[in-house]
């Protein structure tokens, strides 16, 4: 429910901003639509190749693979947003989103990071010991 809030909240400000732009820069307005579209539509086309993927890796990958997957997700779209920032001259804006993007990423791994360190210190106690 608190994300639904979360993606209409977003949406909403999408509209107002594409109307806001649509009245000062027409063509600036039809390309974040275009944008929008696009990715979109790069959703649909990879959705069939991430259930081959997850499917391939089976239950005892999936771990590993759903926060690589997530942290590909926040690349593109924190990516992509930065992008837009830059085209409309505000790049200080820009490097926030990449700066919160990466952060995402970092937060999105930690589980990953935190069972890789406790696996090379196993290894390299069973080494010693």
């Amino acid at each position: 429910m608190e994300e639904m809030i979360r993606l209409i909240g977003a949406a909403m400000v999408a509209v107002m901003l594409t109307v806001s732009l649509r009245a000062l820069a027409p063509d600036i307005s039809a390309l974040i639509g275009a944008g929008v579209l696009l990715l979109g539509y790069a959703v649909y086309i990879l959705s069939p190749a991430l259930g081959e993927l997850r499917e391939l890796a089976g239950e005892e990958w999936q771990r590993w693979l759903t926060p690589v997957l997530r942290s590909l997700g926040i690349a593109v779209v924190a990516g992509c947003g930065a992008d837009v920032c830059r085209d409309l001259g505000q790049d200080s804006v820009a490097s926030g989103i990449e700066l919160a993007g990466k952060a995402e990423i970092m937060l999105v791994c930690l589980p990953l990071i935190t069972e890789l360190l406790s696996l090379a210190r196993s290894l390299f106690v069973g080494q010693t010991g």
